[in-house]
């Protein structure tokens, strides 16, 4: 970490001048006007510029694989992308908005996926089973789906991440006492809820 007197040190070296006012003014510019990470350190009486933790390249392929992700929703999408945005300084941030093109995936999902992962994760971890109604694909060889009418109760077991889809795998109950295991894509599933048991 640098002070103010250390800065003005080093500035002299490139002939330029400065007062200790001066360089607390630039500092409050950098950090609040142009977004830069400078951090002040109490012990070490000093600044220092903290580093981020993704580069603008970075950032950017974490916002390709949000935007072509077939689980989320477009409005989903587009929250997570301003959010990602967020951790890039401002210029970086502006970077990415001239370069970033508005296209999301045609075939996004219609139910909030993210809502869901949440809620069955907080099942999972509670051992809490969950209800839910099931998207069915009207007729082979299509994308077209309807919401069945039946409700599901199921134990969820785990969450798993495959081929560009969330899957739950469950636990179905019989009256026998018996119980099967199956799978199901979470993009799916709507009208999740966790059903608290005692």
């Amino acid at each position: 970490p640098k002070n103010a007197n250390d800065i003005i040190d080093h500035l002299k070296e490139y002939r330029i001048t400065a007062s200790t006012q001066t360089i607390y003014t630039d500092i409050q510019r950098l950090k609040y006007d142009l977004e830069i990470p400078i951090v002040y350190n109490a012990k070490r009486w000093g600044y220092y510029i903290e580093d981020r933790p993704f580069s603008s390249a970075e950032l950017r392929l974490i916002i390709d694989c949000i935007r072509n992700a077939e689980f989320l929703t477009k409005d989903d999408a587009v929250t997570l992308t301003e959010k990602i945005k967020g951790l890039a300084s401002a210029p970086d941030r502006d970077l990415l908005a001239h370069q970033l093109e508005e296209e999301y995936r045609k075939s996004q999902a219609e139910a909030s996926v993210i809502e869901n992962i949440g809620l069955l994760m907080k099942a999972i971890d509670a051992g809490q089973m969950v209800s839910f109604h099931r998207y069915r694909y009207v007729a082979e060889h299509t994308k077209h789906t309807t919401l069945e009418d039946k409700v599901f109760i199921v134990s969820p077991v785990k969450l798993i991440r495959k081929s560009n889809q969330y899957i739950l795998e469950f636990a179905k109950d019989f009256e026998d006492g018996g119980c099967i295991f199956d799978k199901i894509q979470v993009s799916m599933m709507d009208n999740v809820k966790i059903l608290h048991t005692p």
